[in-house]
C-alpha cells in the first residue's frame, strides 16, 4: 500500500475519531509468511490484513493462502488489474474471505470496509473498551512524564510536596466530614452512585451482609477479578513474540498471559456474572413485593 494512501487513508480514519496503525511486512519470504502466520495463530491485533496481488517474486494469493489457513481476519486484496482478474486468481488459489478493490480507488473501497468495522464499536460496551484503553494509556504516561519532571528537579519536587500533603489534607478533612453528616438515607444514595463510593466498597458492605456468598469475600473470585481490572486498566503492556503471551509490568515485576489465561479470565467473569445476575434478580423479586 503506498503512502500517500496510507496519509488519505490515516486522514480520513482520524475525521471518524481513529487513529489507525499501519505495520508493513517487507520480507515475504516462506519462512517470514510461516513466522507471522504461526504469531498471529497466538496473538492477532490486526482488523484488517492488505496484500498486493503482483508481489513480483510471489503472487499475493500465495500468502492469502498461507495465512487463511489459520488466520481469519478481514483480508483485502488489490491491484491496477481488472476485478474479474483478481476474483479468477483467488478462485483458483482456493482462498475464502477476501475483500477484492482496485489500485486507484483503494482509498475509497477501503473506507467502506473500515466504516463497518467502525459500526462494530457504536454500542456501548465497544466505546467503555475504547475509553478504557485511551485513558489508561494516557494515564500510565501521565504518570511516567510526572515522575520523570520531579525527579529532574528538586525545587520543584519539593514545592509539590507541600502541596500533595495539603491536598491529602483536604480530602481527608472532607471524608471526615462526610463522614459526620452521613445518614441512612445519605448512606443508600452513596452506595447507589459510583462516583460517591467505589466498587471494592460496594463488594465489601454486601459481603458483610450475606456472609453466605463467598465469591464476594476478600481474595475470592470478584475480589481477584477487581484486582486483574486495575491492572490491565492502570499498567503498561507489550507483546512477548517469543514466548507468545501478553506481559503486563506490575511493581516492578512482569506477568505474563497467554491466550489460556485469557480463556480462565472470560470463564471466571462469566461464572461471576452469573451469580450476580441470579443474586440480583432475586434480591429485587423479593424488593418489589414488599
Amino acid at each position: 500500500m503506498v503512502r500517500a494512501s496510507r496519509r488519505s487513508l490515516s486522514r480520513m480514519m482520524r475525521n471518524k475519531g481513529f487513529d489507525i496503525r499501519v505495520e508493513t511486512k517487507d520480507d515475504i519470504s516462506d519462512a517470514a509468511i510461516e513466522e507471522l502466520r504461526t504469531s498471529l495463530e497466538q496473538y492477532n491485533p490486526y482488523d484488517i490484513i492488505i496484500f498486493d496481488h503482483d508481489l513480483g517474486v510471489r503472487k499475493g494469493t500465495d500468502i492469502a493462502r498461507n495465512l487463511r489457513g489459520k488466520v481469519f481476519t478481514d483480508m483485502v486484496y488489490y491491484s491496477a488489474a481488472p476485478l474479474d482478474d483478481l476474483r479468477k486468481a483467488i478462485f483458483d488459489a482456493k482462498v475464502d474471505g477476501v475483500f477484492l478493490v482496485n489500485k486507484l480507488s483503494c482509498v475509497d473501497d477501503l473506507m467502506l470496509i473500515l466504516e463497518d468495522h467502525i459500526k462494530k464499536n457504536c454500542d456501548l460496551n465497544s466505546m467503555r473498551g475504547i475509553v478504557l484503553d485511551a485513558l489508561s494509556e494516557m494515564e500510565v504516561k501521565l504518570r511516567k512524564h510526572l515522575t520523570a519532571k520531579l525527579r529532574a528537579d528538586p525545587v520543584l519536587r519539593q514545592d509539590r510536596l507541600g502541596r500533595f500533603v495539603d491536598r491529602l489534607n483536604r480530602k481527608s478533612k472532607q471524608v471526615e466530614n462526610t463522614a459526620k453528616k452521613m445518614t441512612e438515607d445519605k448512606m443508600l444514595s452513596c452506595f447507589s452512585d459510583p462516583l460517591k463510593s467505589d466498587f471494592n466498597t460496594i463488594r465489601q458492605i454486601l459481603s458483610s451482609c450475606e456472609s453466605d456468598w463467598e465469591n464476594l469475600q476478600d481474595n475470592r473470585l470478584l475480589h481477584r477479578l477487581q484486582t486483574l481490572r486495575n491492572v490491565f486498566a492502570h499498567e503498561s503492556y507489550k507483546w512477548d513474540q517469543q514466548n507468545n503471551c501478553v506481559t503486563v509490568c506490575v511493581d516492578g515485576e512482569e506477568r505474563n498471559y497467554r491466550n489460556a489465561d485469557f480463556e480462565t479470565i472470560r470463564k471466571d467473569l462469566l461464572t461471576m456474572f452469573e451469580e450476580v445476575n441470579a443474586r440480583c434478580s432475586v434480591a429485587d423479586q423479593v424488593e418489589s413485593t414488599n
